[in-house]
């Protein structure tokens, strides 16, 4: 009866966290809260959680979100470039690779194939940080729009030239366009001369003076 009533509390207490969590949790943070990584096994085989990759579980009836596990698993990544434009409303379309920002040296080889990471020193790495939602509504941690402007600027010929394109426009002729803020990320991320080139091309555009 004891046993019982100790595998009931186990799995009340891992669901509880796991709703706090959007209804994830990582084996990592199980195991802070004495549930051990048999206890997640045998959950899963019985189909009330589920395995979406490794070391990350998820409740059955929750929707599977690439970009917050991703981020649950892996805590230095910051979400950034086009994903970051995408989730900022920038973009329309959903960009087919997932980006991330991590500091140098860090390295993740079993990493799905669509998760794309981008590298920068240490002292930038926490540059322009903010929580955004995903489409899925849980909240990741990001580059803000001026970060994330900056950070196209910088890798345009990295990734996709038609969606880099999209977002620099959407950006410059939206209500969100704040050229003193941008100008002083792109001194600070020494992007200086490269976004300079986009802000007159734009604000030409649009008759603006700069």
């Amino acid at each position: 009866m004891e046993r019982k009533k100790t595998k009931k509390t186990i799995k009340n207490k891992l669901f509880e966290l796991m709703k706090e969590n959007n209804g994830f949790i990582t084996t990592k943070e199980a195991g802070k809260n004495k549930i051990s990584r048999e206890h997640l096994s045998k959950l899963t085989q019985k189909g009330i959680i589920k395995r979406v990759r490794v070391g990350v579980y998820k409740l059955c009836d929750v929707e599977s979100d690439p970009c917050y596990i991703y981020q649950m698993k892996h805590p230095p990544t910051i979400v950034s470039h086009l994903t970051a434009m995408y989730f900022h409303g920038f973009l329309e379309e959903e960009p087919k690779n997932i980006d991330f920002t991590v500091y140098s040296k860090y390295t993740d080889d079993r990493r799905d194939k669509n998760i794309k990471l981008h590298y920068i020193s240490y002292e930038l790495h926490d540059y322009g940080l903010t929580k955004i939602p995903t489409k899925l509504g849980n909240e990741v941690t990001a580059y803000d729009v001026e970060r994330s402007v900056c950070d196209i600027i910088k890798a345009n010929t990295k990734i996709d030239e038609r969606l880099f394109y999209v977002a620099l426009k959407n950006y410059f002729n939206s209500d969100r366009f704040d050229i003193k803020k941008l100008r002083k990320y792109a001194e600070d991320l020494g992007v200086s001369k490269k976004t300079e080139k986009y802000i007159n091309i734009y604000c030409k555009q649009k008759s603006l003076n700069v």
